[in-house]
Formats: C-alpha cells, structure tokens, sequence
C-alpha cells in the first residue's frame, strides 16, 4: 500500500501569541498576577468592608476517619506551612495560615452538626454497586 499521501512536507500554517497575565485584584487596591502572593501581600480584596467574613463556617462530608483527618488538616493549616525547600522558591511560598491574624482576616470554624458522616456499610454497599 502506498501512502505517500499521508507525508506533507509543507509547514503548517499556525500563528502563537503569548497573552499576558491579568493583574488580579485584592485588598488596599493591590494587584498581582499570582494569587498566592497577592493574598500574602495585600489580603482579600473585601478586606476593611463591614460585610467582609471574620469566619468561615466548615461542613465535611466523610467517613468517620477522612471526617477527622480533614478537620486535623485543617487545623494543622490554621498556624501556617512552611514552603517547600527548593531553589525554585517562588513556586513553592509558605501558606501564611487561616486564621484572623493571616491574610485572610478570617478563622475556621468547625462543629459537628456541619459534618455528616458516611458509615462504612453504606459507603462499601455504594462502591460494590453494579455500574451499568
């Protein structure tokens, strides 16, 4: 079979363009193309307005387990995680923590009328189900 057809020795005719990023906006008019350090620098963009949140309310939907590792995570999040260590540092920044004395201005909240877990019987039943 002779497919000689299917070989083009002509370039395709394609044109690239780079788009710039946007400046993303946050608190005190600050601007930034990256979201993680606009937050670090300059807070939420609400930051200062009456109606900004001072708390997040968190609900989880779990097993009993992955409940608990969640809320622990989240917890562990709250005072901050170093950055990674690397000569790339800015790809990887620490997380300032979420709490009202971050950047964020905010704190977490957790209560276990939020939270519903999943039991292991039902969630064993779900994943055992035939699949059609």
């Amino acid at each position: 079979m002779n497919c000689s057809f299917l070989i083009s020795t002509r370039r395709p005719n394609c044109e690239f363009k780079f788009l710039q990023e946007p400046e993303l906006e946050f608190g005190n008019g600050g601007t930034h193309i990256d979201i993680r350090y606009g937050m670090i620098r300059y807070g939420p963009l609400d930051l200062g307005d009456p109606t900004a949140p001072t708390s997040l309310k968190v609900g989880i939907v779990g097993t009993d387990e992955t409940i608990s590792a969640m809320q622990a995570w989240l917890e562990k999040c709250r005072s901050g995680i170093p950055g990674k260590q690397s000569k790339l540092t800015n790809l990887y920044p620490p997380f300032p923590g979420f709490s009202s004395d971050s950047c964020f201005r905010s704190s977490l909240v957790f209560h276990d009328r939020w939270c519903s877990p999943i039991r292991q019987e039902s969630w064993k039943r779900h994943l055992a189900y035939p699949r059609q």
